[in-house]
């Protein structure tokens, strides 16, 4: 019996599907992984497990709103991260005028797009315990997580 790692599409395959996709840990466990190194997927080695993707449970012990997203700062009692929520794009649609009425448009005039805007971020508050699952990115020489889902506890 051969004693053979496995090849980096089944790397790819185990942390994109079934078991592998989400791995429960502390935030020290997180700011801990190291790269796989395996193309552009964002692989970390969690010991001798790839994961790509983590579920923690701590306090919120900071929250900051951005124009586009919104950083949770949780803490688990090993070390704290910061977990950035991308608030949902809604894009207004521009006013159509009415049906009868056909509006000059002079051809050096570019048309305009409507403004975008976000949605409302989740209600999460500071000194409530969150759950958080979401993607690890290096960011400045440590790790923060890209937030799928993101709830209290």
């Amino acid at each position: 019996m051969s004693n053979s790692q496995p090849d980096d599409s089944a790397i790819q395959r185990y942390v994109t599907t079934g078991d592998g996709s989400v791995a429960s840990c502390f935030v020290k466990d997180v700011l801990a992984l190291k790269d796989a190194k395996i193309g552009d997927w964002g692989i970390w080695w969690l010991g001798t497990v790839p994961c790509r993707k983590v579920q923690i449970v701590g306090l919120v012990v900071g929250v900051m709103e951005y124009e586009r997203r919104m950083m949770y700062t949780i803490d688990d009692g090993t070390e704290v991260i910061d977990c950035v929520y991308a608030l949902p794009q809604i894009k207004a649609s521009p006013v159509k005028p009415p049906k009868n009425l056909k509006p000059y448009v002079s051809s050096k005039t570019k048309e305009t797009t409507a403004p975008i805007k976000y949605g409302r971020p989740p209600p999460i508050k500071v000194g409530k315990t969150a759950c958080v699952v979401g993607k690890v990115e290096a960011w400045n020489d440590t790790k923060q997580l890209f937030v799928d889902t993101i709830g209290t506890s």
